[in-house]
């Protein structure tokens, strides 16, 4: 009996988080490569985005800093399935806990490829200025950077939304 309820007990203490995770609680990721070399993958929390609701109508994602003390800013005013420009104010990549490199040019873009009451994707093609030694470098060509932005919605959070 005894080792029935340490069993039952160790059993209950492992299935505590098996709900928990993206689909449950909201999140995603970005997996993105700079100039076309190494892959890298940041992550969004529950609360790193802001979707399209009642009196807001633009879509901002920003990834905490990971351990790398990398972090990727965008934000999208009236976003739509396909081809969105993106407000550079509000757009920036840090590389290594370096300083905010911001956009440069004019062929900046996110395509939202899917956009609904449960998840959002996008390719994200941008273009920043070279800051990955730590200082920032107008002459030097910019980085290219391509990533594949996947977002899952807090069942709560699909409640508040208008689209």
């Amino acid at each position: 009996m005894r080792y029935g309820l340490l069993l039952f007990s160790l059993l209950l203490i492992a299935c505590e988080n098996i709900n928990s995770g993206w689909e449950v609680d909201g999140g995603g990721f970005l997996k993105y490569k700079l100039n076309g070399q190494d892959s890298y993958q940041l992550e969004y929390g529950p609360d790193d985005v802001a979707l399209p609701a009642t009196g807001r109508h633009f879509i901002s994602a920003v990834t905490k800093k990971e351990a790398s003390g990398s972090s990727v800013s965008f934000l999208v005013r009236e976003p739509k399935l396909g081809k969105n420009p993106l407000v550079a104010e509000y757009t920036y990549f840090i590389y290594n806990s370096g300083p905010k490199a911001a956009l440069i040019g004019d062929s900046n873009f996110v395509t939202f490829d899917q956009k609904d009451d449960s998840t959002w994707t996008a390719d994200l093609n941008l273009y920043f200025i070279e800051c990955r030694s730590g200082v920032c470098i107008d002459s030097m060509p910019p980085v290219y950077f391509t990533g594949r932005f996947r977002y899952w919605l807090n069942p709560d959070q699909q409640k508040a939304l208008t689209f």
